[in-house]
């Protein structure tokens, strides 16, 4: 039970963080900004290396919902 309800909770903040950065990556696109970002180590992210990554992430976070939301499943032997 308890599992359950953190494991809903990291898909909640990772829904809140996924839409922050695809309003960062669009604004940074729509400012005609070839870096959207820098990054905790002071790095340059560009905004079409932030949309790949973006795509690939919202992929797997959508993905993954099903097996995960109820918790992790159990092993069958």
């Amino acid at each position: 039970m308890r599992s359950k309800i953190w494991i809903r909770a990291g898909y909640v903040i990772g829904a809140i963080l996924l839409i922050q950065y695809w309003i960062v990556a669009y604004m940074a696109y729509t400012n005609g900004k070839i870096f959207a970002y820098q990054n905790y180590w002071n790095a340059e992210i560009s905004t079409m290396g932030l949309f790949i990554m973006l795509i690939f992430l919202t992929f797997a976070w959508f993905w993954t919902i099903p097996k995960y939301w109820n918790g992790v499943p159990k092993k069958e032997d």
